[in-house]
This record gives C-alpha cells, sequence and structure tokens, in this order.
C-alpha cells in the first residue's frame, strides 16, 4: 500500500475525527497542485495518469500490474475530509 502522510491539526479529542493535508508519500512526481474541498478544506491533487507511469517506471511494473496497484491501494484510500483528489486525466 502506499502510504499517506497527514500534515495540519492533530486528531480532536474524543472525537476520534482529523482534519489537515493529506499528501502520499513517495508520489511527488504526480503532485499537481491544491484544492478546496466541500468542507472549505484544502486538499491534494494528483494525476492519475503520473501516478501509474510511476509505477510502470519507477517499480518496473507492467501498465496493468500498475493499473491494479492504483485501483487496490491508492485510489480507494479515504482518510475523511482531507483525502486527495486524484484527477482522472488517462484511460483505463
Amino acid at each position: 500500500m502506499i502510504a499517506m502522510q497527514r500534515f495540519g491539526r492533530a486528531e480532536e479529542t474524543g472525537t476520534g475525527h482529523q482534519d489537515g493535508l493529506c499528501l502520499f508519500k513517495d508520489l511527488d512526481d504526480a503532485y499537481l497542485g491544491l484544492a478546496k474541498n466541500t468542507e472549505g478544506e484544502f486538499i491534494a491533487i494528483y494525476s492519475k495518469e503520473k501516478i501509474i507511469n510511476l509505477l510502470k517506471f519507477r517499480d518496473g511494473l507492467s501498465t496493468e500490474e500498475a493499473a491494479l496497484l492504483f485501483h487496490a491501494h491508492i485510489q480507494s484510500q479515504n482518510v475523511g475530509s482531507g483525502t486527495p483528489l486524484i484527477l482522472n486525466d488517462c484511460c483505463d
């Protein structure tokens, strides 16, 4: 699984809820910038095409393997309101 790192405010006491910007570790080359979500918090934006290409060339995966890894371990991550947005800028 691709790890995610949270920046910003810590967990609110007793709520189990965390706020703050989340970034994928080791996917810096696929990072596009920031946007605001519906709650007005900043979230990171990543390029799907760049993530898949990074997995292919950096990790030596085939296109199919990279796409499977992307769908199973990157796109499926949900850490609440700080979850990064993945721009679907390539074809499946």
